[in-house]
C-alpha cells in the first residue's frame, strides 16, 4: 500500500488511496503521476494455451547484474518487444528504477536536467532510460541512456549493422508561474516573498535558481530557499511593497559565480547542477545564440562560441529550450554499453545520437525538430519544437526504419521511414537502409505517401472519422501489405476507426491505399474487477505471421474505452489475433478477432512477438505484462 493520502511529488495533495484502481485517480492533481511496476513475459502458444513460463524480468535484472528494470505501470505506449534480426534475444525498454517509485516515467535522465520539469524539485531523482536485450537462453544485457528525459522510452530494435534504434518522448516542462499582485505579499526590504495558496499560487512547480521578476523585485534577483507552500526566499531585499504582476519560474536558472574571458570556451559558475547541455545562455559579453555545449564537472561547463569579453556583472541566465527537446526524443541511435549494475553510476550512462537532420533554428519556439517537420506538408506551418517527433511504433523491416506517430497535439500522425541518406520515401523493392553514426545527423524521417496531411492539432479535436488515424503497431506482411495497429480515440463517437488497418502499395499512383480496417470494436465488451465494463477500442503493439494457405495472423494489444479510472493506460487489456486473407483488399465479411488472454486485475499488457529462439521459427510468443505491486506482493495473472 503507497502512503497515502499523503504529499504528491509535485506537491499537490492526492485525492485517492494507493489501492488499485483507485491510486490512478491522483492524475487529477498531479498530471505526472505514475507507478513503477515489475516487468513479466508470459509465453504461449499462437493460439492463446500456456506454455507455463512465466519469467519476472525484473527480478531477473536484480539475480544476474544487481540493478533495476522497471516500467511505467499506466503508461500505455511503453514496453513494445521486438526480436533481434538473427532471432535469438527480445528487446524492449524500461527504467533504471526500483519498482513501487512514483513519477519515473516523467523524471529526468541523468544526463538532460530540465529545471522546469515539475517533478524535478520535488525529490524525484533522474532515472536512466535501459534498453533490455534477453536471449532465448534467459541471458539480459542492459544498455543505458540518457534519451528521453521527462518522457519514456517505448519500444527499440536492433539493427544488422548493431546499433540500437529507439523510439520515445522527451519533456515534461513545467509552466511559467504568474502570479497577480493580489496573490504576492512582499513587504519593502524583505528577501521574503508570500503566497496566497490558493489555486496555483503555491511553490509547487518552483525551483532554486528560477528568476523572479516583478514591481519593486531588484534586476537578477532569484529563488534562494523555498520555505513551504506559500513562502519563498530570493536574493535581495525588495525595493517596495507589492504591485502588479510577478514570473517565478521562466524556465531558466540564474547562473552565480561566473567567471570567463574572450580566450577561452570555459566558463566558471557556482554549480552545475541544475544545468544540461542546449541552455541557451544570455547575459553581457555572451555572444548571441550562445547555449551550453557540454558540462564539464560541478563548477565548469563549456559554450559554443568564444565570448566577446569578459564576465561583467551578475545577471546571466541559463534557460531551457524546447529544442533541448529535439535532440533527446524521436528516433534515436546507440551502440551497446557496459552494463549499469548499480544503477546510479552517471558516468556508465550513455548519450543517444540524435537520427534526422536540423530543421529550423535551435532555441526557437517553433520549428526546430529532426528528421521531419510540419512545414515540410504543403499547406502546414511549423509548430512546437521538439514535438513533431513523437513517435510510438517501431519496426524494422528490409533493414530500414519504420516509426509511427499517432498521439500528442503536434505534428503529423503517420507511419514514416527514416532514410539515412537525407532524400525522400524509398519505395518497396529497395531498402532505405540503417542510420551510421556518420549520416545519424542528416537522414530525413518521410511520412509514407498516402497517408493523410491534416496536422494532429487539427484532427485532435474532431470526431475520429474515417480519415483521423492514431498508428501504433506496425508489421509488414509483404514489401507491398503492410499492417497497422491503430488505437482510436479515446471517447471517440466513431469507434470503428480503431483496430487493424491493412494498406496496399499502389505501384501505379506511387502510394500506399488504405483497404480497409477490422474494427477492435467487434470485439466483445468485458468485466475485470472492479473498474466496470471494458470496450477494446483499437490495437497498440502488433505482431504476425505469413501462413502456407495465403492467409496471414496478426497478434495485437487493444486500447480500451468505457473505464472508470482516470487513465485508461491502467485497464486490464487483451491479447487478440485475427486471421486476414493476405491477396483481398476489400473489407471482408467472417473474420472476428479472438480473445487469447485478458489481464487480471491489477494487471496490464502491453508488448506481443515471437520467441526468441536458437533456430527461430514462429511456433510461439512471448507477451509482456506489467503488474503493480500492492500490499508488498505482487499481483499475479492466472496461469492458463
Amino acid at each position: 500500500m503507497f502512503p497515502f493520502p499523503g504529499t504528491l511529488p509535485n506537491g499537490s495533495a492526492s485525492v485517492a488511496d494507493g489501492s488499485f484502481p483507485n491510486v490512478f485517480n491522483n492524475e487529477t492533481p498531479d498530471a505526472s503521476f505514475g507507478i513503477t511496476s515489475p516487468i513479466f513475459i508470459d509465453q504461449l502458444t499462437p493460439t492463446g494455451a500456456s506454455t507455463g513460463v512465466s519469467i519476472n524480468v525484473t527480478n531477473l535484472v536484480q539475480t544476474q547484474l544487481g540493478a533495476n528494470l522497471t516500467t511505467s505501470f499506466p503508461s500505455k505506449s511503453e514496453l513494445g518487444l521486438s526480436l533481434t534480426p538473427d532471432g535469438t534475444a527480445l528487446t524492449f525498454m524500461g527504467y533504471g528504477a526500483a519498482a513501487n517509485q512514483l513519477d519515473v516515467s516523467n523524471s529526468n535522465t541523468p544526463g538532460h536536467i530540465d529545471i522546469t520539469n515539475p517533478i524535478n524539485s520535488q525529490g524525484v531523482l533522474s532515472n536512466q532510460r535501459d534498453i533490455a536485450e534477453l536471449s532465448y537462453q534467459g541471458n539480459i544485457q542492459l544498455t543505458t541512456t540518457n534519451a528521453y528525459s521527462g518522457n519514456n522510452g517505448r519500444n527499440v530494435v536492433l539493427g544488422s549493422n548493431g546499433n540500437y534504434y529507439m523510439v520515445g518522448n522527451a519533456g515534461n516542462n513545467g509552466k511559467s508561474l504568474s502570479f497577480t499582485s493580489g496573490a504576492v505579499t512582499i513587504a519593502s526590504g524583505s528577501d521574503e516573498v508570500t503566497l496566497s495558496g490558493s489555486g496555483k499560487n503555491t511553490t509547487a512547480n518552483m525551483y532554486v535558481g528560477a528568476p523572479v521578476s516583478g514591481t519593486n523585485i531588484p534586476t537578477g534577483a532569484y529563488v534562494t530557499s523555498i520555505v513551504d507552500q506559500t513562502h519563498f526566499l530570493i536574493n535581495a531585499n525588495a525595493t517596495g511593497t507589492a504591485s502588479g504582476a510577478y514570473v517565478a519560474n521562466e524556465g531558466a536558472f540564474q547562473l552565480t559565480g561566473v567567471s570567463f574571458s574572450n580566450t577561452s570556451s570555459t566558463v566558471t559558475v557556482a554549480d552545475t547542477s541544475k544545468l544540461a547541455a542546449g541552455m541557451p545562455l544570455t547575459g553581457t559579453n555572451f555572444a548571441a545564440n550562445s547555449y551550453i555545449q557540454s558540462i564539464t564537472d560541478a563548477t565548469h561547463f563549456v559554450v559554443n562560441t568564444l565570448p566577446t569579453g569578459s564576465a561583467t556583472g551578475s545577471s546571466y541566465v541559463a534557460a531551457v529550450s524546447n529544442s533541448m527537446l529535439s535532440d533527446n526524443t524521436g528516433v534515436q541511435m546507440i551502440t551497446k554499453g557496459t552494463n549499469d549494475t548499480t544503477g546510479s553510476n552517471v558516468a556508465a550512462v550513455t548519450n543517444s545520437t540524435a537520427v534526422g537532420k536540423v530543421n529550423g533554428t535551435y532555441g526557437s519556439a517553433t520549428g526546430y525538430q529532426r528528421g521531419f517537420t510540419l512545414s515540410q506538408v504543403p499547406g502546414q506551418t511549423d509548430d512546437k519544437s521538439g514535438k513533431d517527433n513523437n513517435y510510438r511504433g517501431l519496426t524494422d523491416y528490409n533493414n530500414a526504419v519504420y516509426v509511427t506517430k499517432g498521439s500528442g497535439g503536434n505534428g503529423l500522425d503517420a507511419v514514416y521511414q527514416v532514410n539515412p541518406n537525407g532524400g525522400g520515401y524509398v519505395a518497396p523493392g529497395s531498402s532505405a537502409g540503417l542510420a551510421t553514426s556518420a549520416t545519424a545527423g542528416t537522414a530525413s524521417i518521410n511520412p509514407l505517401p498516402g497517408w493523410p496531411t491534416t496536422s494532429t492539432g487539427a484532427n485532435e479535436g474532431a470526431t475520429n472519422g474515417s480519415t483521423v488515424y492514431h498508428p501504433f503497431g506496425i508489421w509488414f506482411a509483404n514489401d507491398t501489405t503492410l499492417y497497422v495497429g491503430d488505437e482510436g480515440l479515446a471517447g471517440s463517437t466513431n469507434a470503428a476507426a480503431g483496430g487493424l488497418q491493412k494498406w496496399s502499395w499502389n505501384g501505379t499512383s506511387q502510394q500506399w491505399m488504405l483497404d480497409y480496417t477490422l474494427a477492435a470494436s467487434t470485439i466483445a465488451s468485458y468485466a475485470v474487477g472492479g473498474i466496470g465494463t471494458l470496450q477494446a477500442e483499437g490495437l497498440r503493439n502488433i505482431t504476425g505471421k505469413v501462413n502456407g494457405d495465403g492467409t496471414v495472423t496478426i497478434y495485437g494489444i487493444t486500447s480500451t474505452t468505457g473505464q472508470t479510472l482516470n487513465d485508461e493506460g491502467a485497464d486490464p487489456n487483451q491479447l487478440v489475433s485475427i486471421t486476414d486473407t493476405l491477396s483481398t483488399t476489400s473489407l471482408p465479411t467472417g473474420e472476428n478477432f479472438d480473445v487469447l488472454e485478458t489481464a487480471a486485475d491489477g494487471d496490464v499488457l502491453r508488448g506481443v512477438s515471437f520467441a526468441p529462439s536458437a533456430v527461430p521459427e514462429p511456433g510461439s510468443m512471448t507477451l509482456l505484462f506489467a503488474g503493480v505491486a500492492l500490499l508488498g506482493g505482487y499481483r499475479r495473472r492466472r496461469q492458463a
